[in-house]
């Protein structure tokens, strides 16, 4: 009687587990997940041979943010100059899932210049912007690429050319899911679902920025400012 109450349990998972694996082109039950070869620019995790791509829609999306709700008067965008064109369009299979299957239905995704993005050293934050306010100090918008780092857990301290800046506002910023999806689909498996928006300001001229919190897993990182 156990026996038979046993069996009829298992049935459901059997039928599910041998549908799957006769889906043509479907990636095999138990077999390794495939080697990314590409990835968003910000994405941290993979090694620095990996591919780097900077899809149009999500630089869209930072565009807005960094010139919407400037403090400047006159805000400019911050990348740095490269020669490189960008490169074709890339035609993804990620289906916004990070997991590749020879039945995937391909998306072709515009692309810009990742290394024209101006990132810290470990890819945390991104600089965005940069202007000059009426009282002749200096300005910067940074983009924290980290859903953890919320202002209203963790105590953020920058630094404008190796002297104390002031961060005079901050803000989590919900990440799209179309924005989300077009990451997802250059490589980025887990895009952050919400980043924090920094502005920070310095007597000086940036041409480094350093940013640190103190939370539960501390980060401090530094970008150079093209100039």
């Amino acid at each position: 009687m156990f026996l038979a109450v046993l069996l009829a349990l298992m049935a459901p998972g059997a039928v599910i587990l041998f549908n799957k694996k006769s889906i043509p082109g479907e990636r095999p039950v138990g077999a390794p997940d495939p080697v990314r070869k590409t990835t968003a620019y910000m994405d941290p995790y993979p090694p620095e041979s990996v591919q780097r791509l900077a899809p149009m829609k999500t630089l869209d999306w930072i565009a807005a943010l960094a010139l919407g709700d400037a403090p400047s008067t006159a805000p400019v965008a911050v990348t740095r100059p490269v020669d490189s064109p960008p490169p074709p369009p890339l035609s993804s299979p990620y289906k916004g899932s990070g997991n590749v299957g020879a039945s995937a239905t391909f998306k072709t995704i515009p692309l810009g210049v990742a290394e024209a993005q101006v990132v810290s050293d470990g890819r945390w934050f991104q600089v965005v912007s940069r202007g000059t306010l009426p009282d002749g100090r200096h300005w910067v918008r940074v983009l924290v690429w980290d859903e953890d780092a919320d202002p209203a857990k963790v105590r953020f301290s920058a630094a404008v050319n190796g002297s104390p800046a002031q961060i005079t506002a901050s803000r989590i910023i919900p990440v799209p899911k179309p924005v989300r999806h077009d990451l997802q689909d250059t490589g980025f498996v887990l895009p952050p679902e919400r980043i924090t928006l920094l502005d920070i300001t310095s007597a000086q001229t940036p041409t480094t920025l350093s940013l640190s919190h103190t939370g539960r897993h501390p980060k401090s990182q530094s970008a150079s400012l093209p100039q």
